[in-house]
This record gives structure tokens, sequence and C-alpha cells, in this order.
């Protein structure tokens, strides 16, 4: 009964006139109706779902830094542990760019990358940041960083024991998006062997010069990784990811109809089985360059940058 069910479904034959059901208008209409539903809540999602207590993003500090870890390692290269007092400086510089609507190493008021160690009252040897914007999820924002070669430098950098990782969301041009910074590091030596972490951002005097200022692009997009959430959470969290692989698999679904029963259709089958994939071809297309935030560069040009103190 299912194989029949199916048959009739997907393949054209005798028995259902070569015209799968699948391609018939109850079916279209009903697969018209969730590319919609799909495109109004990808698109009112950033603004309905924080009022309704659900986070923009997945994107998870300790994920960001498992992850980074886990680059290292296949690198043959030390972890970094997580110190407090960089996660601090590190949300610092998040929050800043959340709350001004700016994505660089140079605030607009011409703040420094070091300036927040300074606040923060780190003293470190060597110190580098990694800035990400746009991104859904954490395995997309080092996946990215280890994609561009002078973010991975910073990222692999064997110098570098400690990190923190801040993520603030915010508004930058114009539309709700997450951004990430992470501080690598290796502090002065103290007594205690590395600066004590602190609750506060206080004030310290000296201010570190840069070591040198490097190139690489600053870079935005969207892929996933969730960590230990069920898949509905994920689903809830990062609908703009999910909605894509949605059109997708509905896409290849009537690519596959058409090619297996190719010659077989009935005219009007064929007709409607490729006007659905263009449809969803302009839907992902229109997704992907129109409608939703598209990886970019930095105006400046001080991205990745990797610095240390006198």
């Amino acid at each position: 009964m299912m194989r029949r069910k199916l048959k009739n479904t997907f393949i054209p034959h005798r028995g259902n006139h070569h015209h799968p059901h699948i391609l018939r208008h109850k079916s279209l209409s009903a697969v018209l109706t969730v590319v919609v539903l799909l495109e109004f809540t990808m698109l009112l999602s950033p603004f309905v779902w924080p009022r309704l207590g659900i986070e923009l993003a997945t994107v998870l500090p300790s994920v960001v830094t498992l992850l980074t870890n886990n680059a290292r390692a296949e690198g043959h290269i030390a972890n970094v542990k997580v110190n407090d007092i960089l996660t601090l400086a590190a949300q610092a510089k998040a929050d800043d760019m959340a709350s001004k609507g700016y994505f660089s190493h140079i605030g607009p008021d011409g703040t420094k990358p070091w300036y927040w160690f300074k606040q923060a009252g780190y003293q470190y040897q060597y110190a580098g940041e990694n800035l990400a914007v746009n991104f859904a999820n954490s395995e997309g924002v080092v996946k990215a960083w280890q994609n561009s070669p002078m973010h991975n430098l910073n990222l692999l950098g064997p110098r570098y024991t400690e990190t923190g990782v801040g993520i603030a969301t915010g508004m930058y041009k114009g539309r709700e998006a997450v951004f990430v910074v992470q501080f690598l590091a290796s502090s002065q030596k103290t007594e205690a062997g590395v600066v004590n972490a602190t609750s506060t951002l206080p004030k310290v005097s000296g201010i570190p010069s840069p070591l040198n200022m490097v190139n690489p692009l600053v870079l935005g997009v969207s892929t996933e990784d969730t960590g230990n959430q069920s898949i509905w959470l994920r689903i809830i969290s990062s609908p703009r990811t999910y909605g894509t692989y949605a059109l997708f698999v509905l896409t290849f679904l009537f690519l596959l109809v058409l090619l297996t029963g190719w010659g077989r259709h009935r005219p009007r089958a064929l007709v409607y089985g490729v006007m659905m994939v263009g449809l969803l071809a302009g839907v992902i297309f229109m997704n992907k360059y129109l409608t939703f935030p598209q990886p970019e560069l930095s105006e400046d040009t001080q991205n990745g940058a990797s610095f240390n103190s006198r």
C-alpha cells in the first residue's frame, strides 16, 4: 500500500495517468503555502523572536572556544583556556559594537582593540582579536575564521594561552545582527601566574602599543551549529538556516520527480514541475542576494588585529 502511494505521488505511470500527485493542484497549493510560511518566518523572526524571549542566534561562547581548541589540536597547538577578564573585555567590545551599530576593529571614536584590554585590566604580552557579524551559529563563525588566512593566524597563534569570547545582539545596517568578538592573548606573569579576573571593567594606566596590524577579511556569513540543543530549539532559534535547508530539499524533490519520469509526464504535469522548480530556485536566489545580510568586507583595513604590549 505504501509503495503504491509513493509511486502514485512521485512517479508518472498509467495508474496515475502520467501525472504524479505531487504535481497536481492540491499538492502544489500545499507546497506554496509552506514556502510562504517559511518566508514569513525567516523575515519576521529577527523582530518577533526576541519579543518572545527566544534568542536570535545560537552562537555560544563555550562552543566557539571548543571549536577553536579543536582547530588548534588539529594543528598540534596547545589549547587556550577561558580567562574571565578576557571574556569581560570581549563582551565589552561586542556590546560597544552592538550599541553603536558598527563592525570594525576600530571604533567610530577611534577606539583601538587594545583599549578593551586596558579597560579590563588585562596586561598582555601578545594579543589578537577576531570579529564576526551576521552569523547564526558557532560552527560557521570558527569555520569562516579558519578560511580567512589572517584570522586563522590569530586562531592558531602558538603564543596565545588564553581566550575570551563576547556575543551581543544589536542593529547593524538597519537589521538585527549578532556581533562576535574573540580575544586571544598571553598575559604578563604575576605571582599568581596570570592576571586575576575581576567582575567589573576598571580603568588602569598605560596603553599598550601595537606590534603590527594585519589585513585579513572581516567576514559575515551564515551556517549552523548549536551544541547540545534539541533539533526543535535549533530550528526555532535559526529559522533562516533551516528554512533555507527546507527550500533546497523541496527544489531537489521536484527536480527528482521531473528527472525520474522524464519523457513520461503529461505536458501539464511537466509544466507545473518546471514552474515549481523555477519558483523555488528564485526564492532561494532572492533570499541569498536580496533579502538577507550578505558576507562583507570591513571598510577599515585593520582586520584581524594582532599586537603586543611595550
